[in-house]
């Protein structure tokens, strides 16, 4: 399967999306609407991990428009949005989206630089909601 939805912990408030091989911008969104519709079947926080895998080949075309919609169908109960990458290509294009479009649609988007880096942030961030409460 090019892009792997899944579980990424047995309370499922992670979930965690690796692209691998070659994919479409269809399987994208057929992805995206699967993840979204299982966030919507909980009033929990969840968080998203996105991640690709060395052999993924991310599709031709503008990837702007794709990640727009991934942000704009993404449920109230979303917590964060954390794309690992060490690409820094990757890392410059989504620092400059966040900051035009800062918490668009009210989605936090951080970049880390890898799966143990992201389940640090999201449980530091999963603290820092509890004590504002």
């Amino acid at each position: 399967m090019p892009l792997k939805v899944e579980w990424l912990d047995t309370q499922r408030t992670i979930m965690g999306c690796t692209g691998e091989g070659t994919w479409t911008w269809d399987a994208y969104h057929e992805a995206l609407d699967n993840i979204a519709t299982q966030f919507k079947a909980t009033q929990n926080r969840v968080d998203l991990v996105i991640m690709s895998a060395p052999n993924a080949i991310v599709p031709k075309g503008s990837s702007m428009p794709h990640y727009q919609r991934a942000m704009r169908i993404m449920p109230p109960n979303l917590g964060l949005l954390v794309m690992v990458t060490t690409n820094t290509f990757a890392r410059t294009i989504v620092s400059i989206f966040s900051k035009v479009y800062p918490n668009k649609d009210n989605v936090k988007l951080i970049m880390v630089a890898s799966l143990a880096e992201a389940r640090t942030r999201i449980e530091q961030d999963r603290m820092k909601q509890v004590r504002a409460r």
